[in-house]
């Protein structure tokens, strides 16, 4: 393993500033204070909640140029316990996904 590699993974410990999600890997929760990252391969606009759908946002994907498509949501102002809900409009389809999803903020 190259130098760089162990200073970072082994000696210093260094994880990833966000939580990724993504169809086949479908988390259940993101540390608070990380960044909760949704993955697609397609363009989409993500339809979110943190209150319980009482407010929601819409969300572009960013393109990766590398075959992803991603949007970011900040975590550090949410509570433990708060649930971030969402669900998917896939822009080149023009439809929804058609269920939502949860994640728990821990």
């Amino acid at each position: 393993m190259p130098d760089h590699t162990q200073q970072r993974y082994l000696r210093d410990k260094k994880t990833a500033d966000f939580a990724g999600w993504r169809f086949g890997n479908q988390i259940k929760s993101v540390p608070q204070g990380k960044t909760f990252r949704v993955e697609a391969s397609t363009p989409f606009t993500l339809h979110w909640s943190a209150d319980n759908w009482e407010t929601a946002s819409d969300t572009g994907s960013s393109d990766t140029r590398i075959g992803m498509q991603l949007v970011d949501i900040p975590t550090d102002k949410l509570t433990s316990g708060s649930m971030i809900a969402f669900t998917f409009f896939w822009t080149e389809a023009g439809r929804w996904e058609g269920r939502n999803f949860e994640v728990e903020v821990k």
